[in-house]
């Protein structure tokens, strides 16, 4: 018998959400499932907000099954949860919207018979069918599209993926012909259909003579083509003597169900890359006859061909394969493959190319070669000119800097899929190569996250996520752990939290006017601001560490919540003293997503010390500066990973005025410990910028959880004190 404890917490406001837990007996290992009526029944019906399902402390996989597909746990829908066998074997969390659940064990369960109802008040309940395999398995590459071809010409030629399962109810169909407009076949040659495919399962090491993955590939109305391969690299298939007829079916594709020699399934997942067909073209469809001609090159070989175009922006596909973008009006000489003969084809910017193509630019990754790049930024494409300010700005002082779009880094490291290991490897191979090893290096990373993996329009740069108090937290730790294999940072890194052009805007603009010399003060004039709550323990630790700054000549505020003053009047307090604008801010205490606040679960009435909607408060005009950095040391004041909304830290950061350059805080609940602030207190003697002093202090913290959750938002290199600018300076 074992013991499962499930934690619940609903909402019952904007902000707010409050706890209750209930424990259950479940009978042996295997997969159960709850209801969401038995849970609201334990709690009156309110909202279900976040909800974790553990055993011993250690989460469970879980799975939503979300019988009224509104991506929310409601009426009807039920949780399946894994007990497993091994208290180690995997570890996992559910959130209201579509799952993500993180294996430590990439090898699957494969035996799992009971099935029971869980109720609260029951010890056990009542067996019934196994549940799809899929609830189990590793979903920690599902942070992907899925679709399988952009009708976006100017991004056509991006990865786009579909899962598959091998208990998928329904194959994937696919019409071809209908993704590859204007293919004109040519009768004397048969079509080549390629399938780019990525492999995540792998086998238990006693099914070796079993290929991991098989593929069913059926035009409709012909007989089946399967394909079988092993391994986790991409591995292109390729099919052959198609008929015209049966490459103008829709296709269905699916993996084979299937079972090894002892009779046990073999749980298959994988996920399509990319279709590509290739077929000979035997002449430039009619439509585009006026825009572009091909011709024979005069003088030379047969294979030497000359395009003359009338308008901008088209595309030529060769029928092999290869691509040339043709971005201005005029003549273009092009060599084709010695296996092609003329055919090709011409497309405008507003239609879909025939082919799966390359980027038709090779990502330049001379920087990392040349060694002396400083500052690596990390930006999608559109937001490399609302980036370039902020870059010049630190070139002028002397920080050489590169900026690196996310679509080359996955492309040049990642194999085209979006995935946090091609951006670790980008930074792992600048860092390693870099020449100038005494200046410190810093990342930034261009863009927000997101935790909804179906949802990619917030997860412009992925993060990482660490198991902390059976959950998750976001953390952009791992990026900066580039030698060796702990988890002490390398380098300093930060996150500009923005989800579009307008918000990098304004955050360019406030940090590039925090660069400027007239707002990065000498040492002597800096001024601490320290918040604690009303816990007696917190005032003392602020107190310390005002006394920390002042044995460096850095002077020290402290504010907390008095027993003997009204709620609102320490609200009144502490705005007044963080309009202000002083250089640093630390906070002690309570808090939440949204809200410093007087207690832990304290939701009395007006209980919040600081809010988000009290940013919006912050006066305007010229005399209001932007705090330089906050550092909050309180549960989950800044994650960055909400598909949908912001945190305090983040509102801080991306607020137009005032607010706050860089923020530093947690994403998920912590322990207190107060040495985190003691040590930046200490950083700031020896650090030139905001990034290099929380490097400088992560580098003496062993608390796993501390370095993990903790995150700089905003600029790493945003400089602390005036000496930073100039080694020359007179204070220095």
């Amino acid at each position: 018998m074992r013991q499962i404890a499930l934690l619940l917490a609903f909402c019952i406001g904007p902000n707010l959400a409050i706890g209750g837990k209930f424990s259950a007996t479940v009978e042996g290992p295997g997969v159960y499932f709850l209801t969401f009526e038995q849970c609201a029944e334990q709690f009156n019906g309110e909202k279900l907000g976040k909800i974790t399902i553990a055993q011993r402390d250690i989460a469970c996989p879980v799975w939503l099954d979300d019988q009224n597909a509104d991506n929310q746990f409601g009426e009807g829908d039920r949780l399946l949860f894994l007990s497993p066998t091994k208290q180690d074997r995997s570890v996992g969390f559910e959130t209201p919207y579509p799952p993500v659940i993180i294996n430590n064990d990439p090898d699957l369960p494969t035996e799992l018979e009971t099935v029971a109802t869980l109720s609260p008040s029951d010890a056990k309940g009542n067996t019934s069918a196994a549940p799809p395999f899929e609830l189990l398995h590793h979903i920690e590459e599902d942070n992907i599209r899925t679709s399988i071809r952009g009708s976006d010409f100017n991004s056509a030629d991006r990865f786009f993926w579909q899962r598959f399962t091998s208990l998928d109810e329904a194959p994937l169909e696919v019409n071809l012909l209908d993704d590859v407009p204007n293919l004109i076949l040519d009768n004397e040659n048969s079509p080549r259909v390629l399938l780019s495919l990525v492999g995540i399962t792998t086998l238990p090491g006693d099914s070796e003579k079993v290929a991991e993955h098989a593929l069913t590939f059926t035009p409709t109305g012909f007989e089946t083509i399967a394909r079988q391969w092993s391994g986790t690299e991409e591995h292109i298939i390729e099919i052959t003597d198609l008929s015209h007829e049966e490459l103008g079916q829709p296709v269905t594709m699916k993996l084979a169900e299937r079972y090894d020699d002892d009779g046990n399934f073999i749980a298959d997942i994988a996920l399509l890359n990319w279709i590509e067909i290739r077929a000979p073209i035997a002449e430039i469809p009619e439509e585009f006859s006026d825009q572009a001609q091909i011709s024979t090159s005069e003088g030379t070989t047969s294979n030497q061909y000359s395009l003359s175009t009338k308008c901008p922006n088209l595309a030529l596909y060769q029928s092999t394969g290869e691509a040339w973008a043709l971005s201005e009006p005029g003549t273009y000489h092009v060599a084709a493959n010695s296996e092609a003969t003329a055919s090709f084809l011409v497309l405008t910017g507003t239609e879909k190319p025939v082919t799966r193509v390359s980027r038709f630019r090779t990502p330049d990754l001379s920087f990392i070669s040349r060694g002396d790049v400083d500052y690596l930024a990390l930006a999608p494409e559109k937001f490399a000119e609302g980036i370039t300010p902020l870059l010049s700005a630190h070139e002028e002082q002397g920080i050489r800097t590169h900026l690196l779009s996310i679509e080359d880094c996955y492309d040049a490291f990642g194999n085209g899929f979006p995935s946090p290991r091609a951006i670790h490897e980008a930074i792992r191979q600048w860092f390693g190569d870099r020449k100038s090893t005494d200046k410190p290096a810093y990342v930034l990373l261009a863009g927000d996250a997101s935790s909804d993996p179906p949802g990619q329009n917030r997860n412009l740069i992925p993060t990482w996520t660490f198991t902390i108090r059976e959950s998750l937290c976001a953390s952009d730790n791992p990026y900066a752990c580039v030698e060796g294999d702990d988890y002490i940072p390398d380098l300093a890194i930060g996150r500009l939290p923005v989800a579009s052009t307008e918000e990098l805007d304004r955050v360019v603009a406030k940090t590039v006017d925090m660069l400027a010399a007239d707002k990065v003060k000498p040492k002597s004039e800096m001024h601490g601001l320290w918040i604690a709550d009303h816990n007696k323990a917190n005032w003392q630790r602020a107190l310390q560490a005002s006394k920390r700054l002042r044995d460096f000549n850095i002077d020290g505020e402290v504010i907390y919540a008095q027993d003997d003053e009204t709620h609102a009047d320490r609200i009144v307090r502490i705005k007044k003293a963080l309009y202000e604008a002083p250089d640093f801010t630390v906070y002690f205490g309570h808090g939440a997503r949204h809200n410093w606040q007087t207690g832990g679960h304290d939701y009395a009435e007006q209980s919040s010390l600081f809010t988000t909607d009290q940013l919006q408060e912050w006066p305007e005009g010229e005399d209001t500066n932007p705090i330089r950095t906050i550092i909050s040391i309180t549960c989950d004041s800044a994650p960055y990973d909400h598909p949908t909304d912001d945190s305090l830290g983040e509102r801080f950061v991306t607020m137009a005025h005032g607010g706050a350059v860089t923020f530093i805080g947690a994403s998920w609940r912590i322990d207190f410990n107060g040495s985190l602030p003691f040590r930046f207190a200490s950083a700031i003697e020896q650090s030139r910028t905001v990034g290099e002093a929380f490097l400088t202090t992560k580098s003496k913290i062993e608390h796993r959880p501390y370095l993990e959750s903790f995150n700089l938002l905003g600029d790493p290199a945003v400089p602390l004190k005036r000496e930073s600018l100039s080694p020359d300076s007179s204070e220095n």
